[in-house]
This record gives structure tokens, sequence and C-alpha cells, in this order.
């Protein structure tokens, strides 16, 4: 065979294995895909499904049970907890400050100014005393006694409905650590006291006698003190050290400008620090 006829012959040789590579990896390409695809399918399926089964845990988690409680009372935990806003739950403080009260689902509105779609939805909930025709304050002739907190003893605290051993000695030790209740409000951090519990107790409890809290300012206070106070972690403590060192003299105000301190805390932070 002619040299040229034979490089001719070997030359399309090569050129039909070649394209008959192409045409296997093509198909081999086509197969492994097709058969990937229900795998993926599946995956996707399933992705979704439990996306679904989640956001249905996330729903039901956001029902709030309510029971019913008496809104003259609601702290700034509870309000948080029924959607109100901090400028609504002031406006309570600031009415029950003067020492009013409020006796009906319209009063209510009247002085937090909440929303028509929020009093449709909590006002069932209302639970007002009845009230004396002379001194509009609630009657208490058929109200069981009401304790100083300050002073309240175990046995006192156990008489309360919902408040056993546990609860009462978890309470007391709770009033040592922060040199005593400046407010009903901090019961709220007394840990496992639920929601209803808490409008029960401040039914029967009250603010007697003061705590005598001997404040320390806050643009001298040394590491040791400012970690001492129960509102405090350490490594908060050492951020109020540091923007000190940075700015100077500071007020309690100037708290709202470091990372972590709202307005709650701040309040808090309040009864130690001036």
């Amino acid at each position: 065979m002619p040299y040229k006829a034979a490089h001719r012959f070997s030359l399309m040789r090569k050129t039909r294995a070649v394209f008959f590579m192409l045409i296997i990896l093509g198909g081999l390409q086509l197969y492994f895909y097709f058969q990937k695809t229900p795998e993926l399918t599946d995956f996707v399926h399933y992705d979704r499904s439990l996306q679904a089964q989640l956001d249905s845990i996330k729903a039901l988690d956001k029902k709030k049970k309510i029971f019913p409680f008496n809104p003259n009372f609601i702290t700034d935990q509870s309000g948080y907890f029924l959607g109100l806003s901090t400028e609504e739950i002031d406006r309570l403080h600031s009415f029950r400050a003067k020492n009013k009260w409020i006796s009906t689902a319209l009063d209510f509105q009247a002085v937090t100014k909440v929303s028509d779609t929020w009093l449709k939805e909590f006002s069932p909930y209302f639970k007002f005393p009845s009230f004396d025709d002379k001194t509009k304050e609630p009657s208490l002739k058929k109200v069981k006694p009401i304790f100083d907190l300050n002073t309240v003893s175990a046995e006192e605290l156990t008489s309360i409905r919902g408040i056993g051993a546990v609860l009462s000695e978890r309470i007391l030790k709770y009033r040592k650590r922060i040199q005593g209740f400046s407010t009903l409000e901090q019961l709220d951090e007394v840990y496992g006291l639920k929601f209803e519990l808490l409008e029960e107790m401040k039914q029967q409890l009250s603010i007697k006698s003061p705590p005598q809290i001997q404040k320390i300012p806050i643009d001298k206070a040394s590491l040791s003190e400012l970690m001492a106070l129960p509102y405090l972690t350490k490594a908060e403590a050492k951020k109020i050290i540091s923007f000190r060192t940075q700015k100077g003299a500071i007020s309690l105000m100037d708290l709202e400008r470091i990372e972590g301190f709202d307005a709650t805390k701040i309040k808090r932070l309040a009864l130690y620090l001036y």
C-alpha cells in the first residue's frame, strides 16, 4: 500500500475511534445525570418537607398562652410578652405612679394608646378587682393579706397559691442577692415564676419598706465594685471600664452607647449607680 494511502487510512481509523469515544462518554454522562436526578428531586422534596415542619413548630411556639390578669400590674417583661411597645408600657407606669387605677378596657386604651386590634385580642383576658365607690381604689374586703416583699417570710410566701417551698426559698435568696426588692417588676427575674403566677403574686405583695442601697458613682466605681452588682457580668463591667477610659467622665445614660445595654438594664443599674 502506498505511503499516502496508508497514512490516510490510519488517520481515518483514529478519527473514528475518537468519534466513538465521544459518543460513549456522552452516553455515560447522560446515564449518570438521569440516575442522580431522582435522588436530587427526593432531597429537595425532603428539604421542603422538613422546612414545612420547622415552620409549623415555630408557628406553634409563637402562640401565647394567656391567663386572666389585672392590667394595672403589667410589668416591662409581661408587657413585652403581650406585645406592648415600650412607650405604651411607660404610659401605664406613669399613670399608676400617680396612684390611679384603670377599671375598664377603654380606660386602659385611653391611658396606653394601644391599638383597637391589640385591645380586641387581649381585653377579654382583663380581670379587674371590685372598686370601692368612695376611694375608687380596689376593695380589699375579699382580698387575701398583702405582704411586704422585703420582709415576707418563707412561710408567708408559701401561703400564696402556686408558691411552694422551692420557689419561696428562691425568692428570698434573690432578695438577698439584689439587696432587697425596689419594685415588684424584679420578681420577673426570679427563675421559675411563670407569667400567670407572677400576676397572682403581685395581688398579694407590695413594697412597703424600700431597700437601703448605697449607690456608687459610675465614673468612679472600680472593676470589683461593678462586678459585685447583681445586674452586671464580669465582661459587662469591663466594657464600662473600657468605655469610661476612652470617654472620661460618663453618666448612666451614656451606657446606651455600649452594646448590650438597653433601657431596661440601665433602669436596673440605676438602683445601684448614679
